[in-house]
């Protein structure tokens, strides 16, 4: 009997130790759900073009966050932001609750088909998924915790970035693109004729694939990489490069550090430049 009821003992012990754990699961679980849901918003922006159907120019500029813009057949421009609230550590008031800001300190400007979005949040990572019509020029940037990419779109397109990657897709016109750390991937559909263009990264690969008629005459520089093309490449010797000092009587002659070489008998100039990483130039 003893042990029958010690038994009974012990096994209630083990259910209210079951049900005390399931109950602690199902609060932590709906704590982490609630969490999620204050910790992240979104919202849809439509800003109307004054001359609908008309190309026009999409300026953004965010300090921690990615944007990600996609050409489509909207006749406005369509802005769908989200953010995340960065963990920071709870502030001591005395005992009093921190109450979350929500708020996206987004602004969108148009003017004449000019279309400026902004944000000044400093504590929170903004996602912006912008459609903007197909025939649009885009200036982008960016500074950290996020990457930039723009599909289908064909304009023009300066984008800078500091720590994050840069990824075009589908595109066509030209570009001037540059980041500090991360990777440049492009890849054209067609090319503005007679317009430069630049891709330049310090730490990280450029990757960018042009149709195979293009007609360029191309620079150059990768430090500690190596350079790769399949397109038959016409190379070009080193320019001599002269500096003089009448008063101390110097004279110094040096090849330049740039390797150039011409697509199709040559075009207009595009650079690529990187110090770590390799460039690639492709055709398709």
């Amino acid at each position: 009997m003893f042990i029958y009821e010690k038994f009974k003992s012990n096994n209630h012990i083990k259910t209210n130790i079951m049900k005390s754990i399931i109950r602690t699961g199902i609060l932590l679980l709906f704590i982490c759900v609630a969490g999620i849901l204050n910790a992240q918003t979104s919202q849809e922006l439509v800003v109307p073009l004054s001359n609908a159907g008309k190309s026009g120019t999409l300026e953004v500029g965010i300090m921690y966050g990615s944007i990600k813009v996609i050409g489509t057949s909207v006749k406005d421009v369509v802005v769908n932001v989200s953010t995340e609230q960065k963990k920071v550590k709870e502030p001591d008031k005395n005992g009093l609750k921190r109450i979350a800001n929500n708020s996206f300190g987004l602004t969108a400007k148009e003017e004449d088909n000019y279309v400026k979005v902004n944000t000044d949040l400093s504590n929170k990572n903004v996602m912006l998924e912008i459609q903007v019509p197909a025939n649009f020029n885009l200036k982008l940037k960016a500074v950290n915790n996020g990457d930039i990419s723009v599909e289908k779109v064909n304009g023009e397109m300066e984008i800078s970035h500091v720590n994050g990657e840069i990824t075009l897709t589908d595109v066509s016109g030209s570009a001037v693109v540059g980041t500090t750390n991360g990777d440049i991937k492009a890849n054209f559909n067609s090319v503005t004729e007679n317009t430069p263009m630049a891709f330049t990264t310090f730490n990280g690969d450029v990757d960018v694939t042009f149709p195979a008629d293009i007609k360029a005459s191309v620079k150059m520089q990768s430090n500690m990489g190596d350079i790769f093309t399949d397109f038959d490449m016409v190379m070009k010797k080193g320019t001599p490069k002269e500096e003089k000092d009448a008063e101390k009587g110097i004279y110094k002659v040096s090849l330049e550090e740039w390797t150039r070489g011409d697509i199709s008998g040559g075009g207009p100039e595009i650079t690529f430049k990187n110090f770590q990483g390799d460039i690639i130039i492709r055709s398709k």
